[in-house]
């Protein structure tokens, strides 16, 4: 008769005659094979761009398995200017009598907006404000940079009124004649006098005919 006997690595054989227990040497247990895990351990690399997988032994977890299996890609929607899209990784291998797989979710990022068409700009003037114009993106067409009001310019005056509006300038005054200078009233009566002396001696002249 034999029974089981020493540590988890070695075995010994008793035999039993004649009321006695003979034992024999102790022996090594036979290896018992591995048992994998069939919950492995996915690592997705670079996004789901790849994967490496570790299986661990059930028997001595010590004992693993590096697997890195060809991975498969599916887009599931585009990304927009404003939205993400996504895209699907699967992978799939054999190993120990078993069939491992996993699919992972991934984040396509959003593209953001491409370039801006400007829409409802408005020059200011100096009578209203103006507006810098809203940014559009050319792509999805959605309004991507607001405006901002920009403010009135100022008048241009030029002989008391605006060139622009006709606005009247609030601070011209008119030029006018200098009241301490009076040449020019000198010469006035001196042209009076001799249009008069000249009006006087034709008058004369008549009269002196017509007697």
């Amino acid at each position: 008769m034999g029974k089981p006997g020493g540590d988890s690595d070695t075995y010994t054989i008793t035999i039993t005659l004649d009321g006695k227990e003979y034992s024999s040497k102790t022996l090594p247990l036979p290896p018992t094979g591995h048992n994998w895990d069939p919950w492995a351990h996915w690592d997705w690399q670079m996004d789901g761009q790849g994967v490496v997988v570790e299986i661990s032994c059930l028997n001595d977890r010590n004992h693993t398995h590096i697997e890195t299996p060809q991975v498969t890609y599916k887009v599931l929607s585009e990304p927009t200017c404003t939205t993400d899209g996504k895209f699907l990784s699967s992978a799939s291998f054999d190993f120990g009598g078993r069939t491992y797989e996993r699919t992972y979710d991934n984040i396509i990022p959003a593209t953001g907006h491409g370039d801006l068409e400007l829409r409802n700009a408005k020059a200011p003037t100096c009578t209203a404000e103006g507006y810098s114009g809203d940014g559009y993106c050319a792509v999805c067409g959605q309004l991507a940079e607001q405006g901002k009001v920009l403010a009135k310019t100022a008048h241009t005056y030029e002989n008391g009124k605006c060139t622009a509006c006709g606005a009247a300038d609030p601070d011209y005054q008119p030029e006018t004649p200098d009241t301490g200078d009076t040449s020019h009233l000198t010469l006035w009566a001196a042209l009076v006098l001799c249009t008069g002396g000249v009006l006087g001696a034709l008058a004369y002249g008549r009269r002196k005919r017509t007697k």
